[in-house]
């Protein structure tokens, strides 16, 4: 997975990047991976962590780099079960790629 973004309410972005899909056979390879990668992310998903990780990301006396922010951080919390959207992200895809996926 190359991002996973949050909406700062319930929705995770699983987000996978390729630079371009010229087949049938790289698009759902690459939609397979993402799917992977998605449930690799959704399966072991514990807000308590999520908390964790961010209060120890954010932490301005063990970080160099958000020591000097002003404005302060914006305040939110992970939910028990937040919806996870996995999206496949390509510069260019084959032009059948909306059929070969959807049917």
């Amino acid at each position: 997975m190359d991002f996973i973004l949050f909406d700062k309410r319930e929705t995770f972005l699983c987000l996978v990047l390729k630079n371009m899909i010229k087949s049938r056979k790289p698009l759902l390879s690459a939609f397979c991976q993402t799917l992977h990668r998605t449930n690799l992310f959704v399966d072991p998903y514990n807000s308590e962590k999520m908390r964790k990780a961010r209060k120890d990301c954010f932490n301005k006396l063990g970080s160099y780099r958000i020591r000097d922010i002003e404005n302060g951080l914006i305040e939110f919390d992970f939910l028990e079960k937040s919806r996870v959207i996995p999206i496949l992200a390509a510069r260019d895809f084959t032009k059948t790629a909306e059929s070969e996926v959807s049917g």
